[in-house]
C-alpha cells in the first residue's frame, strides 16, 4: 500500500528498527521482547550511490555495481519487494523497498517513501553502500496473562501460540561496555540508552510456568518474583517452575 509514516516501536521515542527492543511490564506485569531479523544473501553490496538519494526520489542510481555471475537468475540478486539498506559512512542507515529486479543494478526503482527522513537528514549522500537485506521480520513475544500463554506476533500472524501455562516473561539487557557476567550491568529498559554507542551484548531471559491444575494435597505456593516484577499477588494452590538463561549476542 501507500506508506503513511516511518516505523517506530510502541512507546519508543525514536524511529527505526533495532535488533532487539523490549517493553518493560514494570512492578506488576510481564515484559515483552521484539526481535528484528534481516535476511541478506550477500555480504557484498549491490553497489554504491552514484548520487544523493532524497525521500522524494523514485530510484537509486548506483555505480561500482555487483558483477552478477553468468547464469545466475537476476531475481536471486534483486526482485520487486526486496528491502535495500542504504548505509552511509556515518549516520543512520535507511531501508527502502525495491520496485524493480536485478536486470539493471545501475538504476533500481524504489517504492514511495512516507516523507522526509525522520532523523532530519535531507538526503543519503553519494558513496553510501546499498545492500539487499531481502526481508525484514519482526517477532514480538509476550504473555497473555488472562490465559497464561506465551504468544508471538509477527509480520505474518498475530497471537501465535508458543507455550501454555506461562505466567511470566521477564527480560533484561546488558548494554554496558563491560562484561555481561555481572547482573549489575543489566537494565530492565532499553529506552534510556543510545544503542549505537552501547549495543546490547547479552539478554537475560526468565520464564515462569504455572501448573494448570492445583496441588491435589492442597499445598499453597507463592508466585515467583523475577527481575523487577515484584507485585505478584497472594499464594495459591498451583506449583510453579522457574527457567533462566543468559543469551550472549554475536557482538560479545
Amino acid at each position: 500500500g501507500t506508506p503513511v509514516s516511518w516505523f517506530r516501536y510502541p512507546g519508543a521515542a525514536t524511529y527505526g528498527a533495532k535488533p532487539i527492543w523490549g517493553e518493560d511490564g514494570g512492578l506488576d506485569g510481564p515484559d515483552s521482547v521484539t526481535i528484528c531479523a534481516l535476511s541478506p544473501d550477500f555480504a557484498t553490496p549491490l553497489g554504491t550511490l552514484a548520487s544523493d538519494f532524497a525521500p522524494t526520489h523514485d530510484r537509486l542510481v548506483l555505480d561500482n555495481v555487483l558483477e552478477v555471475p553468468t547464469g545466475l537468475d537476476e531475481s536471486e540478486v534483486l526482485k520487486v519487494g526486496d528491502w535495500l539498506a542504504l548505509v552511509p559512512s556515518s549516520g543512520n542507515p535507511v531501508l527502502v523497498e525495491a520496485d524493480s529486479d536485478g536486470s539493471d543494478l545501475t538504476r533500481i526503482m524504489v517504492k514511495d517513501l512516507p516523507g522526509a527522513f525522520p532523523n532530519g537528514v535531507g538526503s543519503i549522500s553519494a558513496g553510501a553502500a546499498v545492500y539487499n537485506v531481502k526481508t525484514v521480520t519482526l517477532r514480538t513475544y509476550s504473555v497473555d496473562t488472562a490465559n497464561r500463554t506465551l504468544l508471538m506476533d509477527s509480520d505474518m500472524v498475530d497471537g501465535d501460540l508458543m507455550a501454555e501455562n506461562i505466567e511470566d516473561l521477564q527480560v533484561s539487557y546488558c548494554v554496558s561496555p563491560t562484561g555481561p557476567g555481572d547482573l549489575a550491568n543489566y537494565s530492565n529498559e532499553l529506552g534510556p540508552f543510545d544503542l549505537l554507542e552501547h549495543p546490547v551484548r547479552a539478554v537475560r531471559i526468565i520464564l515462569i510456568s504455572r501448573a494448570a491444575r492445583p496441588d491435589p494435597y492442597h499445598n499453597t505456593y507463592q508466585p515467583i518474583k523475577a527481575i523487577n516484577h515484584v507485585n505478584v499477588g497472594p499464594s495459591d494452590g498451583h506449583m510453579r517452575r522457574f527457567l533462566e538463561n543468559v543469551v550472549q549476542l554475536r557482538n560479545y
